[in-house]
């Protein structure tokens, strides 16, 4: 039932965005899982094309939004193709891309992959997780080579450790950004699912048994039991996910309702309270979702704003169509298909009372 609401966004997300950016490459990963879970040759072929380009060093490091060098390859949806054995070509491009990334990149004290162009090297984000522990994972497995599966591993588990907030169990943003050594102190959906993303695309394929999976089983357990309670009574994550007077927030929505969805997959979370927390994640987030397959209340481009306070990334306001919004909605919808929800529960979801503000405008029902 959702295959004709995730085409729909797909192609406004190629119509709204050039594919030469991060998050326009978030969304043709998404694209390609749903076309791998589908088996839907039309979809892998479509990816392909697109990311030929890529491949073939047609498309600079410099013109991508968002540089890594994983994404001079096409980032994740060229790894996960290739790795899934649909994309046999992109093989020497992703061996490339991956051995300059290892011995170019910037990296902090901690050795973690720091932002690009900085006058130093400790500028972290949790953004980095999902640009390269799930690509080198696959490139890891697909070769066997343990050295990239450990180094995935390594910035994965380090990122964690540095950005986690004891307190509560969620993540901070960033550090470096705001000043030397200074953290940012939100709570930000976007940003946990960032790392949420990463978790849950590697727990996705890690075999049980090998070395590493009981540390991201437990890091996903964990950030997850430390994100869904706060979700609200619509199903939906906020901007500050401690402030529910803050706006909704639905690309953060997307990827918690995707590491979830994986996690119940997986079994790292097993029971039917988390069944009833992704059924009614994606009731709400329909909500947001027009019939020509806009997305409403997807914050901007976020990186530590202004001081990196929360107020900040509170006054960082949502937009619509943003970049940021397709593929984490995407992602969510499959694995909504993947637990076959249905369209009467979706559509009879007992919700409070009347519609919040920000749903106003949107065309019910799709």
């Amino acid at each position: 039932m959702f295959d004709s609401v995730i085409q729909k966004v797909y192609k406004r997300s190629v119509n709204e965005n050039p594919v030469e950016m991060y998050a326009s490459l978030l969304t043709v990963y998404a694209y390609a899982r749903y076309g791998i879970y589908k088996g839907d040759q039309k979809v892998i072929e479509d990816i392909r094309q697109q990311m030929t380009p890529f491949i073939q060093g047609e498309v600079p490091l410099d013109s991508i939004v968002g540089s890594y060098k994983s994404y001079e390859a096409g980032g994740n949806g060229t790894a996960y193709l290739w790795f899934k054995g649909e994309f046999d070509s992109a093989g020497p491009a992703l061996e490339r891309s991956s051995r300059e990334l290892l011995k170019n990149h910037p990296r902090s004290a901690e050795s973690l992959f720091s932002m690009p162009g900085k006058a130093d090297s400790e500028h972290v984000w949790i953004d980095t997780v999902y640009a390269v522990t799930p690509y080198l994972t696959w490139l890891g497995l697909g070769k066997g080579d343990e050295s990239l599966v450990n180094e995935a591993h390594d910035q994965m588990k380090k990122s964690y450790d540095l950005l986690l907030n004891p307190d509560n169990g969620m993540l901070h943003q960033a550090r470096g950004f705001n000043g030397f050594g200074i953290f940012s102190s939100d709570h930000w959906s976007r940003g946990n699912g960032w790392g949420l993303l990463a978790l849950a695309d590697v727990i996705d394929i890690l075999p049980p048994d090998h070395k590493h999976h009981s540390s991201y089983a437990q890091m996903l357990k964990d950030l997850l039991s430390a994100v869904l309670k706060y979700q609200d009574e619509w199903g939906m994550w906020h901007q500050e996910m401690t402030l529910p007077e803050s706006y909704v927030e639905v690309s953060g929505t997307g990827l918690i309702l995707y590491a979830l969805g994986r996690a119940l997959e997986k079994k790292v979370l097993e029971g039917e309270s988390y069944y009833k927390i992704l059924k009614k994640g994606i009731a709400g987030l329909m909500r947001y979702i027009s019939l020509d397959g806009s997305i409403h209340n997807c914050c901007r481009g976020c990186l530590a704003p202004e001081e990196g306070r929360i107020e900040d990334y509170i006054r960082r306001g949502w937009v619509l169509n943003d970049v940021h919004a397709f593929g984490p909605v995407i992602l969510a919808l499959t694995e909504a298909d993947i637990a076959g929800l249905s369209w009467d529960e979706l559509i009879g979801y007992p919700f409070p009372r009347g519609l919040k503000e920000e749903v106003l405008n949107v065309n019910l029902p799709l």
